[in-house]
């Protein structure tokens, strides 16, 4: 945006190339108004098309607004990173491209389903905040082509079932989040050996 600024010559060139415009950073909150997205909208339009990698910090927002942002570019989003408290699902409707997910959120069932219809496309996904062992599960069919999982919880047996969901899984982190003694893990032997797990 400063480049934009500095001569007319300079601001060709800028709005001119589209990898300059691929990457955005916004915190939204409900100062957030109009001419705000408008300036949002020109950003991401002069994307042109190429893969987006989009960062949401999101507190008391209307995320139907976000999300209405968001709809021309669905299908450009290839990695998002997303710190939301409410309707996280909202965001996470038709985007065909997505290979990369963050979130930092608490976990809940409507929360799991929406991860459980992204595309095959993804393959790696952080996930902080999420604990519930069914939750995980029920989102089954995207875990077969993961490659990438970082994940905290304070149960470690979540651990061994990643294991066993994500058969193309290549890094696995896990964050044992818990102030109380745990039964040991029990051996478990991943179909790729080259697996590579970090707990801390």
């Amino acid at each position: 945006m400063l480049l934009t600024r500095i001569c007319r010559r300079w601001r060709e060139v800028a709005v001119g190339l589209p990898s300059l415009w691929c990457r955005l950073c916004v915190e939204v909150d409900d100062r957030h108004g109009q001419r705000e997205a408008f300036c949002y909208d020109t950003y991401l339009k002069r994307s042109q098309g190429r893969p987006l990698s989009l960062i949401f910090e999101c507190f008391k927002y209307d995320v139907t607004a976000l999300q209405s942002l968001l709809q021309p570019y669905t299908k450009q989003i290839s990695s998002l990173d997303i710190t939301c408290v409410t309707r996280l699902e909202l965001l996470l409707q038709d985007l065909p491209a997505l290979q990369e997910l963050k979130v930092l959120i608490d976990t809940t069932p409507a929360h799991a389903q929406s991860i459980s219809r992204l595309a095959f496309t993804l393959r790696s996904l952080k996930l902080t905040g999420w604990s519930d062992i069914q939750n995980l599960s029920s989102f089954n069919p995207v875990w077969a082509h993961l490659t990438n999982v970082e994940i905290a919880t304070c149960r470690p047996h979540v651990l061994l079932h990643l294991l066993q969901l994500g058969s193309n899984l290549s890094s696995l982190i896990v964050e044992l989040r818990n102030d109380k003694a745990t039964q040991p893990l029990e051996p478990f032997t991943h179909k790729k050996p080259s697996v590579v797990v970090h707990l801390f």
